[in-house]
């Protein structure tokens, strides 16, 4: 086992960190490594199930107490990005590719092309998140993507993800 100290894409339970294999230098808001200052999300390997345990800042609020909506859809959708990634390393043997031009190296890439969010109930910012997902359905071109945010032993939010495959034109 990598030791997570000096190995930054390790982890001490499934030593895969998604955003940090797949794309080390990669810029997102909400999940990209060399975004220093975004939501800094980082999800784990599970089996087929990838999940993330964030933890909200004042910062993140619309009003007292309780998480911003926006956020919570950033969340989910790099969290169900990374599901994406992680299928398609688990099937390809590779991640996918950091560019979206047609002779770049690794996996096919796949980018959100939609999603609905259900929020069922105020997520507070004083206790941590914990995300699930996994892909839930895959008929060429389109990935499918299931998941969930929970919070206080109670899920806050669903999130059903379509990912389609890039294509150039």
């Amino acid at each position: 086992m990598a030791d997570p100290s000096t190995d930054p894409v390790a982890d001490p339970l499934t030593e895969q960190w998604v955003q940090g294999a797949a794309f080390p230098d990669g810029g997102c808001f909400g999940c990209g490594p060399a975004n220093t200052e975004g939501l800094g999300l980082r999800s784990f390997t599970d089996g087929s199930t990838v999940t993330a345990v964030w933890e909200p800042r004042p910062v993140h609020q619309a009003v007292a107490d309780v998480l911003c909506g926006g956020v919570i859809g950033t969340l989910l959708d790099c969290h169900a990005g990374a599901a994406v990634w992680w299928w398609i390393h688990q099937q390809y043997g590779a991640w996918p590719s950091s560019t979206v031009t047609p002779d770049a190296d690794g996996g096919p890439t796949y980018l959100t092309a939609g999603y609905s969010i259900d929020l069922l109930r105020p997520t507070s910012i004083a206790a941590p998140v914990i995300l699930r997902a996994e892909v839930s359905g895959h008929e060429d071109p389109q990935i499918t993507v299931a998941g969930e945010l929970e919070s206080e032993g109670k899920v806050r939010a669903t999130i059903t993800a379509e990912f389609r495959q890039f294509r150039p034109r």
